[in-house]
């Protein structure tokens, strides 16, 4: 396909780039609009122009695909708690945002493996996240106000409320969001939604996800206080002496 470099072609790539879970492989024209994105300069640079306009930023253009991201909170594609599905409480919220970077700390453990190109994260389960998730909770509320300064204030009921959660209801028939289990697997429903992970294995709380290239891409961009906080918890809790 021929395309022109035009604002039309301009905004479709945006348009395309939105559509987290569109593949390049199976879109003809995703490609060539990818292609000529990277090959000429000056429809680059018309891209990054209406992408701003819609209030985001390009962090990525490549063969694999458009990767875009709010330049600030106010982005009517900005994410918030507040966005949250209204039957979630207060401390659910925050503890979804936790999950989720839980989940991504266990992905990449360190500022080196986020960077490295050649770095295949390892897969992640259900289960494994959960138990990040109460970890990384109990390094939180343990830490004193000082220490948790830069760290999202309407958080703090998300770690303080984790011990109380109950961790499952054997007697449910399915997982809700009144359990830490549900909630974990509601973040990573969410995360499959956005294009971010793939699931490998659908086996409950033994449910296996792997990274996709998109997610190593936001979060190069993105790394917060609270990641790199997750982060350090988890590596503090792998340098313990075992008996």
């Amino acid at each position: 396909m021929n395309l022109d470099i035009t604002p039309r072609s301009a905004a479709r790539l945006v348009a395309k780039g939105l559509q987290a879970r569109l593949v390049p492989a199976n879109d003809k024209e995703y490609r060539d609009l990818l292609a000529l994105y990277e090959g000429q300069p000056s429809f680059r640079e018309l891209v990054q122009e209406i992408a701003l306009g819609l209030s985001l930023s390009v962090l990525s253009g490549t063969a694999r695909g458009l990767v875009l991201m709010p330049v600030d909170d106010e982005s009517r594609f900005a994410f918030r708690l507040g966005d949250m599905r209204t039957a979630l409480t207060l401390e659910e919220k925050a503890l979804v945002v936790l999950i989720h970077t839980a989940i991504a700390a266990h992905f990449y453990p360190t500022g080196e493996s986020l960077d490295d190109e050649m770095y295949n994260a390892p897969p992640v389960t259900e289960r494994q996240a959960l138990g990040a998730l109460k970890l990384v909770c109990q390094h939180l509320a343990a830490r004193g106000t000082a220490e948790l300064q830069g760290l999202p204030k309407e958080l703090e009921p998300g770690w303080q409320s984790v011990l109380l959660k109950p961790e499952a209801r054997p007697e449910q028939q399915r997982r809700t969001t009144s359990t830490l289990e549900g909630l974990v697997s509601m973040v990573f429903r969410l995360l499959q939604d956005a294009g971010l992970v793939r699931c490998e294995d659908d086996d409950g709380v033994n449910s296996r996800y792997t990274a996709n290239w998109r997610f190593t891409v936001q979060l190069r961009e993105s790394t917060s206080r609270l990641f790199l906080a997750t982060r350090e918890a988890m590596n503090a809790e792998q340098e313990k002496p075992h008996a």
